[in-house]
């Protein structure tokens, strides 16, 4: 009786063979306190980008490191672990459809204000693409 065998190899994180995971840092605007922060993406498959966490960021920071440099596209959602706005814990992003930049949203109004440029729309669609630089 002949008999087949499948060897299965299970597949490895980026940590486990030591490789760096994809990282960007978009910057982000708080919608209540007009401060920016930084959110971090990580490509966990191809065309899928997960923010992880944020952070208080200085604008001048932001252009320093030469963040919103690069863009990222694709699947791009949130983790369930992600901590929030760092200033006012808002779990949630929008995209400005004017300016093109990120804000903090609380993931309920259904009309917001851009902090970048005071843009007041409606929240609809997802976002497809967001700029951002690669974290060092």
């Amino acid at each position: 009786m002949d008999k087949k065998v499948i060897d299965l190899k299970p597949v490895r994180s980026a940590l486990e063979m030591n490789e760096k995971p994809n990282v960007v840092v978009v910057v982000m605007r708080c919608s209540r306190v007009r401060k920016s922060s930084g959110v971090r993406f990580e490509k966990r498959v191809e065309n899928k980008w997960v923010g992880t966490w944020a952070f208080e960021l200085k604008e001048a920071s932001a252009e320093r490191e030469g963040y919103e440099k690069t863009a990222i596209g694709g699947s791009i959602s949130l983790d369930n672990t992600y901590p929030g706005c760092p200033h006012c814990n808002a779990r949630a992003l929008f995209k400005c459809g004017k300016c093109n930049k990120v804000g903090c949203w609380d993931g309920e109004s259904k009309v917001v204000i851009c902090p970048w440029c005071g843009n007041k729309g409606e929240i609809s669609g997802y976002i497809e693409i967001l700029n951002a630089s690669h974290d060092r």
